[in-house]
């Protein structure tokens, strides 16, 4: 074993190579990188093909068998991989735009619309975020994180131009932000939504966690900036950023040159917009106001990128719901039930505020939600709190535990909630469900909130096969 300088690595093996971090996705063509738990796995990595294997110089490399001349142990690894990606995958990274969206909610329905409505605009657009990764029309993969790390963005970005995609649209959590995730990468268009409470597990506190959501914008290579001006971190990126890179869009007035101002007619048939001195009608095709505000995030992406608003006005309406972001049904005449991945106070008071997923006036709104285990602690009384303001009725389940106590993350909820007449306590959601839907009134609203489209419940060490509106209509076939 010896060392050597990535060009010398590349020069043995060939351009044609790719990098990989995780052993299960080794191919024979791949050099694996052995980084933390990755060093356990570094003859898996061998057995099935790799042509080298890059690690730091102190791992204990005594259990490997044979094959030693191709396990190179490198000083700096950090650096050696950073090198080593932006000489492997230089051609993709220099063919394809990346659209990178941030912010606490609407990440995945903005990214999801974005890449649906460049598809009827005629332009390939691959998917990176909470969903997966690849061609929204071909179906997805499964990926580890919303924003993976950084030798598999890299491997995914390039797949996905290989596969014919001119554009990638993908998540960018903060986690990704502090951590590096997206070093060495360059975007189109950076996209700020909103921020509110979330993973304060990690940041500690909202200071940080708006700053490392908007350090996306000032410590990575982003052209343009596209602001959601009615939220109050975006307001102030506005101010600490190059205003003739900036596009902004919101429902309130704005002084600024390019700026979208929308408004709701007609319930969720109908959007008018206004950018500059045009205006144009957008018939769309989703349920709620919030996500008719990720659309205007998807309309100013493809506006961005140089299509006409007459042109995304002719298309919009194909652009269809994203599975598990508010996934409506009505069951027959008795109830409408919406399935959403609002985990967060502010994300649920927006979902259960929305007057316009309400049947009739005279409707009452039923929420069965619950909180994850092992993260930020202090919004589950939050949580708690939004529900009891704003639903009629609530019934709190288990939602992904993990770890931890599921009886302690109910008590967190609980103690958020004032008045605890008519409360509903079943952790097995798929029964809190059913007793919702079986005790909703006719032409009641049902929203159930938290996970989406997972299709499980995480228990730590099992995992229970489980999708919300796999349950909402098997309730309705009975």
């Amino acid at each position: 074993m010896r060392t050597v300088s990535p060009q010398e690595l590349l020069g043995s093996l060939g351009r044609d190579v790719g990098i990989c971090s995780h052993s299960s996705e080794v191919t024979p063509n791949d050099i694996f990188v052995a980084l933390g738990a990755g060093v356990s796995y570094i003859q898996q990595a061998l057995d099935q093909g790799a042509r080298a294997v890059v690690c730091r110089v102190d791992v204990d490399l005594s259990g490997v068998l044979g094959a030693s001349e191709n396990i190179y142990p490198v000083e700096d690894i950090d650096r050696y991989v950073s090198e080593l990606l932006a000489m492997v995958y230089a051609d993709d990274l220099a063919n394809v735009h990346l659209i990178g969206i941030t912010g606490t909610n609407g990440k995945t329905s903005s990214a999801h619309f974005a890449c649906q409505l460049f598809a009827q605009l005629g332009v390939k657009a691959g998917y990176i975020g909470t969903l997966g990764y690849g061609v929204i029309e071909e179906g997805l993969h499964t990926s580890r994180n919303t924003t993976p790390d950084r030798i598999s963005l890299h491997r995914y970005i390039a797949m996905l131009r290989r596969a014919g995609c001119e554009k990638i649209v993908m998540e960018v959590s903060s986690h990704a932000i502090v951590l590096g995730r997206i070093q060495g990468l360059e975007f189109e268009i950076g996209v700020f939504t909103n921020l509110s409470r979330d993973h304060l597990d990690f940041h500690l506190d909202m200071q940080s966690y708006e700053e490392a959501k908007l350090s996306f914008f000032s410590d990575y290579k982003v052209n343009r900036i596209i602001v959601n001006t009615d939220d109050a971190a975006g307001a102030r990126l506005i101010k600490q950023s190059d205003g003739d890179s900036l596009v902004g869009y919101g429902q309130d007035d704005s002084q600024m040159a390019n700026y979208l101002q929308y408004r709701i007619d007609r319930g969720n048939a109908c959007v008018g917009i206004r950018y500059q001195e045009m205006q144009h009608d957008l018939c769309i095709n989703v349920n709620g106001r919030f996500n008719i505000e990720n659309m205007m995030v998807a309309v100013l992406c493809c506006h961005v990128s140089g299509f006409s608003f007459a042109q995304i006005a002719e298309v919009i309406g194909r652009v269809g719901p994203v599975p598990g972001r508010l996934e409506c049904a009505t069951i027959t005449d008795k109830v409408k039930v919406c399935v959403d991945y609002a985990h967060t106070p502010a994300g649920m008071v927006s979902v259960l505020d929305d007057a316009s997923l309400l049947p009739a006036e005279s409707s009452d709104t039923w929420c069965v939600f619950g909180c994850g285990g092992e993260r930020d602690t202090g919004k589950r009384a939050e949580m708690g709190q939004a529900a009891s303001i704003h639903a009629d009725h609530i019934v709190i389940a288990d939602d992904n535990v993990r770890a931890d106590q599921a009886e302690a993350i109910l008590c967190d909820i609980v103690s958020g909630i004032e008045n605890k007449n008519g409360l509903v306590i079943c952790r097995d959601r798929g029964k809190a469900i059913m007793h919702a839907m079986q005790s909703a009134a006719n032409r009641d609203l049902l929203l159930v909130l938290g996970k989406g489209d997972e299709s499980f419940i995480d228990y730590d060490q099992h995992r229970i096969a489980h999708r919300d509106m796999d349950v909402v209509m098997q309730a309705a076939d009975h």
